[in-house]
């Protein structure tokens, strides 16, 4: 089954990046939902490239750098 529209894509994020700044870690994600992109920019992932595989299918490759943490 899948967890898409469950409401667990927030969470999830919140929690990973809270990890990866607290070890100055950077993320990678890959995507083939664009409309999932406005979300993950608002986790501050920048889209670094995309592949077309064929007419129906273009995955996004998304990077985003470790943020400094606020003492």
């Amino acid at each position: 089954t899948t967890m898409s529209g469950k409401g667990m894509g927030r969470p999830l994020l919140h929690y990973v990046r809270e990890i990866a700044d607290e070890k100055q870690l950077p993320i990678f994600l890959e995507t083939a939902t664009e409309s999932n992109l406005s979300l993950y920019e608002l986790f501050g992932f920048k889209v670094k490239e995309k592949q077309t595989v064929d007419k129906d299918c273009t995955i996004y490759f998304l990077w985003r750098e470790p943020q400094i943490l606020k003492t």
